[in-house]
Formats: C-alpha cells, sequence, structure tokens
C-alpha cells in the first residue's frame, strides 16, 4: 500500500511539474501574441496615416486607397483573430492552472494516504508484538 502511494505522490508530483512548465509556455505565448496584437494595431495606425496621405493625390491615388483600404480590412480582421486567440490562450491557460490545483490537491492526498499507512503500519506492528508478548 506504501508503494502505490509514493508513485501516486510521485505521479501527482511530476504533473504538477509538467502543468507548471505549461503554464509557463502558455505564458510565453500569450506574451508573444500580445506584443503581436500591438504591432498589428501600430501598422494599422501607420496604414491609416498612408491612406489620409493618399487621399490628397489624383488620379492611381484613388485605386491605392481602395487597396489600402483592403489592406487595413485585412489587418483589422487578424488583429481580431490574434485577439480571439490571446482569449482561447488565457482560457487554456485558466485550464491549465485549474490542473495545477487538482495536482496540488492530488499531492495532498498522496502525502496524507503515505502518513496514514505509516500509522497503519505503525499499529500493526504494535499489535503484533502485544500478541506475540501475551503469547
Amino acid at each position: 500500500f506504501a508503494v502505490v502511494a509514493d508513485e501516486v505522490k510521485k505521479l501527482a508530483n511530476e504533473t504538477a511539474q509538467k502543468t507548471e512548465e505549461i503554464e509557463q509556455r502558455i505564458n510565453e505565448i500569450q506574451l508573444a501574441t500580445e506584443e503581436s496584437v500591438a504591432a498589428v494595431q501600430e501598422i494599422i495606425v501607420n496604414i491609416s496615416d498612408i491612406d489620409n496621405a493618399a487621399t490628397q493625390t489624383a488620379g492611381a491615388a484613388e485605386e491605392q486607397n481602395s487597396v489600402l483600404a483592403e489592406i487595413t480590412r485585412n489587418i483589422s480582421q487578424v488583429a481580431t483573430a490574434s485577439r480571439q486567440v490571446s482569449d482561447v490562450i488565457s482560457n487554456v491557460q485558466s485550464g491549465a492552472d485549474q490542473t495545477s490545483q487538482a495536482s496540488q490537491m492530488l499531492k495532498q492526498s498522496a502525502d496524507d494516504i503515505v502518513h496514514l499507512s505509516d500509522s497503519l503500519e505503525g499499529s500493526v506492528s504494535a499489535f503484533l508484538l502485544k500478541i506475540r508478548q501475551s503469547s
């Protein structure tokens, strides 16, 4: 029983460690996503400025304006998608946090089982000693 409890404890520790690694990677991905969103937003501002300057020119500038507007819409869609990815990553991180908490609870349970196993072993040994002494 103690061997099983020790194995459960080891598995709980490994799960907690892997959960922390996953959480760290998620944090790195989320940071990179946030930086990407900021860069895309800066690009949108820059393209908007270019669009305003192009509006002041004639002929070919009108065609360019149309193209830039399409690019702006596409970048805006990319920014929206990036925000959605960031939200999904936040949800995954929340799940990882919950998994970490569950792992910690599992580790505590394994520790409790080991303690109870040790206590039971001591009680059985004392009981057997009393039986032997009374024989």
